[in-house]
């Protein structure tokens, strides 16, 4: 099936490839069918988009590649709502805010990373309580600026 995007344009879904959110999204709870699009070249990096609002796109990341350490335990009441049986079976992907569409400046919710059941395409955002993690985790860590030589060695 063909569905309009705001940022895409037509885009071509095959059915087997829509994820279902039976409670929708904070803050989009009245959106439940959404795909993934490759943001370009970066394979780490997509959008997870709307069926039914073409405007909805969720820019998201695996979080275990840019989080060293970064841990999720599926709480129980989730594993069996995605019928997960399995780990292996979850897809976990976090979501990435750009403040001001500064990409330096991007930060990741490691607190509610969206769940997907890979073989059955149900998902659900948990919440992580009790873990220390924030909805606002830096993505990339600043470069310490160069610091210029001192002048006045020997030889000079």
């Amino acid at each position: 099936m063909i569905v309009e995007t705001t940022r895409f344009g037509p885009v071509e879904v095959e059915q087997a490839k829509i994820i279902m959110f039976s409670r929708g999204i904070p803050g989009f709870e009245n959106l439940r069918r959404f795909f993934i699009i490759p943001a370009g070249d970066a394979g780490d990096i997509q959008w997870l988009q709307a069926m039914d609002d073409p405007a909805v796109a969720l820019l998201i990341i695996d979080p275990f590649k840019y989080f060293k350490g970064y841990c999720v335990d599926i709480p129980e009441p989730d594993q069996r709502e995605l019928q997960i049986n399995d780990q292996s079976q979850a897809l976990v992907a976090a979501v990435v805010t750009i403040p001001g569409g500064d990409p330096a400046n991007a930060t990741a919710n490691l607190l509610a990373p969206i769940i997907i059941n890979a073989g059955l395409n149900k998902a659900r955002q948990v919440i992580l309580d009790g873990t220390g993690y924030t909805t606002r985790h830096k993505l990339f860590t600043a470069i310490p600026e160069a610091k210029d030589k001192p002048s006045g060695g020997e030889g000079e």
